[in-house]
């Protein structure tokens, strides 16, 4: 699998224009510089931290999945019955 998106990544990705483009590197130090200049007061490194984006995939337990599961699971059973009179 892992060789797969490997390819993929190659094939698509890295040959793309916003990939090897020097114009998109440059708005991106533009808009760090703006940012650090007009919003913190030209700290850099305070800028650069709130400009960081967050991981995509935040792991979370399996507990806490299981008892979110369980709660919307007999939620909605409840609220079914309430609302169709099934009893």
């Amino acid at each position: 699998m892992k060789s797969s998106i490997f390819i993929g990544r190659k094939l698509h990705i890295d040959s793309a224009p916003f990939h090897t483009s020097k114009r998109v590197e440059q708005l991106i130090n533009d808009v760090e510089t703006v940012y650090s200049d007009a919003l913190e007061s030209g700290d850099r490194a305070r800028a650069m931290k709130r400009l960081r984006v967050p991981p995509l995939e935040e792991k979370q337990s399996p507990a806490v999945t299981f008892r979110v599961g369980v709660f919307v699971g007999n939620s909605s059973n409840e609220f079914m019955k309430n609302r169709f009179c099934f009893v």
